[in-house]
């Protein structure tokens, strides 16, 4: 028998779960030629409540040995055993935490697809910069973004500012010729 971590969907608490697997044999005749189908399947039980359920982010593959989960906390068995459902729950605990929650507002106005008039307006502006304050302003992206901030992209950002300006300098270039 194994022991996973798992989210048992009648408690709704992360607890220790037994793995069950049950094999059977399923044979018969097709056009008179015998045939046998070994099958099996994989359940969860819990270990609070012993409801059975089928586990929805467990991969079949991370499982411990009762004998080896019993010095582990449930954090520790559901880091070794379930991964994806930690990672599942660690957003709802970062929701909570009232700091972030300005970040989160930010996060979900978000739309996907292209940049809003505002953001080309900005980085157009960036092309309008001497190259050497765009040097200077990359750099200090990069000291920023060493002090753990996510300012990595900066220098990409300019640079593709740069390519968007160009593309808009022979935009405006066309539309006076013609």
């Amino acid at each position: 028998m194994a022991l996973i971590a798992d989210l048992c969907p009648n408690c709704q608490r992360v607890t220790r779960c037994h793995v069950i697997e049950r094999g059977s044999v399923v044979g018969g005749l097709i056009l008179g030629v015998p045939f046998v189908l070994p099958s099996s399947s994989v359940s969860c039980c819990c270990g609070e409540c012993g409801c059975e359920f089928n586990s929805q982010t467990w991969d079949h593959q991370k499982a411990l040995l009762p004998g080896e989960a019993v010095s582990l906390d449930i954090e520790a068995i559901l880091s070794l055993t379930n991964p994806a459902l930690k990672e599942q729950l660690a957003l709802p605990r970062l929701k909570a935490v009232p700091e972030l929650g300005g970040a989160f507002q930010l996060l979900e106005q978000l739309r996907p697809g292209n940049l809003s008039k505002h953001g080309e307006d900005e980085l157009a502006s960036l092309r309008q910069l001497a190259p050497a304050i765009r040097t200077e302003l990359a750099a200090s992206g990069k000291a920023v973004n060493e002090a753990g901030f996510a300012f990595a992209v900066l220098p990409r950002v300019i640079s593709w500012g740069d390519r968007i300006g160009e593309s808009l300098d022979n935009r405006v270039r066309q539309k006076g010729t013609s």
